[in-house]
């Protein structure tokens, strides 16, 4: 690749390129503002002079969670010239389409070329999805194609020999933004297909994809998750690596992580909040655009940051990017800021819709109250959540938070006949066109379609809707709207156990509580009751039903959390108990690892610390608690298991922990898994000499001498590709079962000669090449030694217990000392150098797998 040395041709040279480039300014190039009351003009700013850059890092990091408990970030710019193939997934607002807008900027103006300096002149190709017709795309040059049909492709279009020379020489950097937005599942499997497709064909290229968090695992762009996925990457050409596919070793390796990365698979990382220099980098850049003065500019950012400060929570708001920006916009005019998400984009759309009067570019017979107009782009907002529901597989729905503008005139003078004023087409008409014009919130997404400048508008606008229906006197007595019978209490219930609606309601709770305070518990029962039960299950209930009912869980959750949520503390404390319950009833993890992790239990005024508390009192009363998964970064200790005393089984799945000391309160613990990367110590394991079963997985555990004091130990799983010396394992006697899954540095089994009780091996992915030493283990029943060098197998001829065997991906070219194992069932022979079978063919009750077939 090209990565320390470019050949590249400087593109505004070519005239085709220069005036390509023009366009991605015109169209990527600036911060598009909305307007505001008490200003003429509040015009667009070129996108350098406002822009802080953003971190990344390799995990998600919470706008809640404290500075001093954020994992190491780096640039994403660094990033991005590091790994040349990356997918930032990032919450809303956190800036992934601004990062785009940024980078396309600034390698088509090379204003800034320090960059361009150390990656190349290249030439940015960015695919805003929500932009594109896809339903028909299936490959890299489909894409090409749906691209090339929009504006910004416009002087590449007839020059296709450019954009050619470009991809295969590797100067393309090629820039696709929001692969969530694709909610059409078997689409984006195909845009998936087409991006791999690229990847292969144009390896050199520089690829950045952006998507929220919430449904990206559904499809991801970095690994494989189903088997049945791996055949696809057969159909690409191979210049590159593509036998890899054929290697039976990629399904061993989804078995074991659940899931398969390619080496030319993008990397995945998370954009971060920002921290309190970026907010401040924010504040003077937004003021020296506004001032004259120096001086009075940094006094002014001195200001907001001031305010932002004064609230935990507008200080947490602030640490997201695009709600700092609104922040700004909305203290310019009124000096203060409202508390609470909801409240801050109220402030945001009336101030928006209060600039169109001000213009007075509407009819003034026309010109109608301010709460009419939010009510029909609220009903706008409502109609295209919807649409997030819908998996209808024709040519419209391949991005479902999209509209035709005929859809939107429908629906603006449906909330106009609603609103009991007549509907008119001509006022509609002219209302959408302004909007667009005017940069707002509901904007032209190219070939006369319509969406919001960000989803989060679109769901704050589908909550405002939905208040209108349910702060009403036939919702009261009968359960549903006039205006729209279809909106009831079990769609309410219906939407609250979908991840898509979760922050729709989340802003519809703020509403109610800041306009109808009364209405909040009536809605908190619409939508988590079912009959007379707080999340509808019972504990008898098997964990298949209850696990049903964790999406709503998850969205009480972030309910709980919310201090403008307006639920009452009688209201949180029965939730977190139902929350909790619900968790560890399914075993899943995150909603206890949010609930009992959220805060610190001493802090009696703060809500996240009031929330662990009781979560963590929850606990100690459920005697009947004994298993209990834990996950999340977020979790940075084990204070609210202590005195836990029926915990036997105990999963700690990313966590972030360095103090495990409270374990020593858990007699009863019999079970343990553990997977954190940074662990490297276990030395907490002595205080738990009772340990039955016990999988730690790390990348930077060397030493397992603590052990030596697990006596009981029947089932070992290390995880820990640096572990050298398995010597500690002598004093095992008592092992059952031993896996040393992806132990790469591990080369010797000697230590291994005195679990003479083995019945179960594993060694996938040690560098071992002598068996000799597992020669002694005659109880032995099942051993794999895939993906290892091992060559000869004489040392398992006296294994006569033996069951299975798996020889995978090993150098393994004779069977004959296979031939007398009399119990031997099940061997897997795939990927192996072995010709001759005939060892075997006496064997009629042995089943083999991958053994080649012959026409």
């Amino acid at each position: 690749m090209n990565s320390t040395s470019f050949a590249f041709p400087e593109p505004r040279r070519n005239s085709v390129l220069l005036s390509y480039l023009s366009e991605v300014l015109k169209w990527h190039g600036y911060v598009r503002f909305l307007g505001l009351p008490h200003l003429q003009e509040n015009p667009d700013v070129a996108i350098d002079r406002l822009y802080v850059q953003p971190q990344v890092s390799t995990s998600p990091i919470s706008a809640d969670t404290a500075l001093e408990n954020w994992p190491k970030t780096e640039s994403a710019l660094s990033a991005l010239e590091r790994e040349r193939r990356l997918v930032l997934l990032g919450d809303p607002g956190s800036g992934k389409t601004t990062l785009i807008n940024w980078l396309a900027w600034s390698f088509a103006s090379q204003i800034d070329d320090r960059w361009c300096q150390r990656m190349g002149p290249l030439v940015p190709i960015p695919f805003v999805l929500r932009e594109l017709h896809l339903s028909s795309v299936n490959t890299f040059a489909g894409l090409l194609q749906a691209w090339l049909r929009h504006g910004v492709s416009a002087p590449l279009s007839g020059n296709p020999e450019v954009l050619d020379g470009l991809l295969e020489t590797g100067q393309a950097l090629i820039l696709l933004d929001g692969i969530d937005e694709i909610s059409d599942l078997s689409l984006r499997k195909r845009l998936r297909h087409a991006v791999w497709e690229g990847m292969q064909f144009y390896p050199d290229c520089v690829w950045l994809m952006t998507s929220r968090l919430v449904g990206y695992d559904d499809m991801p762009f970095d690994r494989i998750t189903e088997t049945r996925d791996i055949n696809t990457l057969n159909h690409f050409t191979d210049p590159f690596e593509s036998k890899l596919v054929v290697r039976p070793d990629i399904l061993a390796r989804m078995r074991e992580n659940g899931s398969f990365q390619a080496p030319w698979f993008p990397k995945l990382l998370y954009l971060s909040p920002f921290n309190d220099s970026q907010i401040e980098a924010f504040a003077h850049n937004w003021y020296v655009l506004r001032e004259t003065s120096t001086l009075e500019a940094e006094r002014k950012a001195r200001e907001l940051i001031s305010r932002i400060r004064e609230n935990p929570y507008t200080q947490r708001l602030a640490r997201t990017p695009n709600l700092l920006t609104m922040m700004a916009l909305i203290y310019r005019v009124l000096a203060n800021l409202p508390h609470g998400k909801a409240l801050l984009y109220e402030e945001i759309a009336k101030a928006y819709l209060q600039s169109i009067d001000e213009h007075r570019r509407l009819n003034t017979s026309l010109d109608f109250p301010l709460e009419q107009k939010k009510r029909w782009l609220a009903h706008v907002g409502f109609q295209l959540q919807l649409r997030r529901n819908e998996t209808n597989q024709d040519e419209k729905s391949d991005q479902t938070i999209l509209a035709e503008e005929s859809e939107v005139l429908a629906w603006i003078n449906k909330a106009m006949a609603d609103s009991s004023y007549a509907a008119d087409p001509a006022f509609a008409s002219a209302y959408l066109k302004l909007i667009g014009e005017r940069s707002g919130l509901l904007l032209p997404r190219g070939e006369g379609r319509y969406a919001f400048i960000h989803l989060s508008f679109q769901e704050y606008f589908a909550a405002l809707y939905l208040s209108e229906l349910i702060i009403s006197p036939e919702w009261a007595a009968e359960g549903h709207s006039e205006i729209n019978p279809a909106i009831d209490r079990d769609f309410l219930r219906n939407i609250a156990n979908q991840t898509q609606w979760a922050e729709t309601l989340v802003f519809l709770f703020e509403i109610c509580a800041s306009k109808y305070p009364r209405w909040t518990k009536a809605l908190f029962r619409d939508c988590f009751y079912y009959g007379n039960d707080l999340l509808g299950f019972n504990d008898e209930d098997k964990p298949e039903k209850q696990s049903k009912l964790l999406p709503a869980a998850r969205l009480l959750v972030k309910l709980l959390l919310d201090p403008h949520s307006g639920l009452s503390e009688e209201i949180r404390k029965d939730s977190v108990y139902r929350c909790v319950a619900l968790d560890a009833n399914c075993k899943e993890g995150d909603i206890v690892g949010t609930l009992l992790f959220a805060g610190e239990p001493d802090k009696e005024t703060d809500l996240a610390g009031q929330i662990t508390r009781w979560g963590s009192d929850w606990l100690k009363e459920q005697a009947s608690i004994r298993s209990l998964k834990i996950s999340g970064t977020n979790v940075k200790t084990l204070t609210p298991l202590i005195g836990n005393k029926n915990l036997a089984v105990l999963w700690l799945d990313n966590v972030s922990i360095r103090d495990f000391s409270p374990l020593s309160t858990t007699p009863k613990l019999r079970v343990m898994l553990i997977r954190q990367e940074d662990l490297d110590s276990i030395d907490f394991l002595c205080a738990l000499p009772s340990l039955q079963i016990l999988s730690v997985r790390s990348r930077q555990l060397e030493d397992i001498n603590p052990l030596i004091n697990l006596k009981q130990l029947i089932q070992l799983g290390l995880g820990c590709p640096t572990v050298i010396d398995l010597s500690p394992l002598t004093q095992l006697t008592e092992l059952s079962s031993l896996d040393l899954i992806g132990c790469k540095s591990v080369k010797n089994l000697l230590q291994l000669q005195t679990l003479t009780q083995l019945r179960t091996l594993v060694l996938h992915g040690t560098s071992i090449e002598d068996l000799t030493p597992l020669s002694k283990l005659r109880e032995l029943r099942e051993l794999s030694i895939r993906a290892t060098p091992v060559s000869d197998l004489n040392s398992l001829t006296g294994l006569t217990e033996i069951i299975k065997l798996d020889i995978s991906e090993t150098q393994v070219s004779n069977l004959t000392p296979l031939a007398n194992l009399p119990n031997l069932k099940f061997l897997d022979v795939s990927g192996t150098p072995i010709e001759d079978f005939s060892p075997l063919a006496h064997r009629e009750d042995l089943e083999i797998k991958g053994m080649p077939t012959y026409d």
